[in-house]
């Protein structure tokens, strides 16, 4: 595949960049780190052409994928145009909300982690083996909420607002309220 110049980025492919793989396996966490690319090989001497060797684990991961993906696809089409982890996990989760009226949703602030999959990772005993990311709300509202809410409203069906933010006494945000519509599918 390619010809002499996918040599260089195949070959810092293969030395430079790692991946790092997390499982969890019999309630603990398992961190891999391996490479992506096994081999480079260049064949023909006049118009050469470079063949890549995928990492055997990363391979697995790559198959696995694979045969997961054309089921999503058909299941959410309308998800393909979203990058974020956390705007695909939202519009999934707003999708069911909408119809031909505007809906309020009200989601505590640990309902909210669970629909963006920000939560603590615990093992069968109920022991924490992960603290949850994002634990500060101005950085999950900067990194998550807001990114995945813009860009639901720029690519998709439905547009998703913030109404209100409650607050305890000491003006900790304890609960969110969404306000969900539909609206016309925006121009790509």
């Amino acid at each position: 595949m390619g010809g002499e110049n996918l040599l260089k980025p195949a070959l810092r492919l293969m030395t430079r960049y790692r991946l790092v793989i997390e499982e969890i396996k019999d309630a603990e966490v398992i961190t891999n780190h391996t490479r992506w690319v096994d081999a480079v090989q260049v064949r023909g001497a006049e118009d050469q052409e470079v063949f890549l060797t995928f990492s055997p684990r990363f391979e697995h991961i790559w198959l696995e994928s694979k045969k997961r993906l054309m089921g999503y696809v058909s299941q959410k089409p309308a998800n393909i145009g979203l990058r974020s982890q956390y705007a695909l996990r939202m519009y999934s989760w707003a999708k069911k909300y909408v119809s031909v009226r505007t809906k309020r949703i009200f989601l505590s602030l640990e309902e909210l982690r669970k629909v963006l999959e920000l939560e603590s990772v615990k093992d069968a005993a109920g022991n924490i083996i992960q603290e949850a990311p994002l634990p500060v709300w101005a950085n999950l509202r900067q990194r998550a909420l807001d990114t995945a809410i813009a860009e639901i409203n720029k690519k998709t069906d439905i547009s998703i607002q913030i109404e209100s933010l409650e607050r305890s006494k000491h003006r900790r945000v304890t609960s969110v309220t969404f306000v969900i519509k539909e609206q016309a599918v925006p121009n790509r």
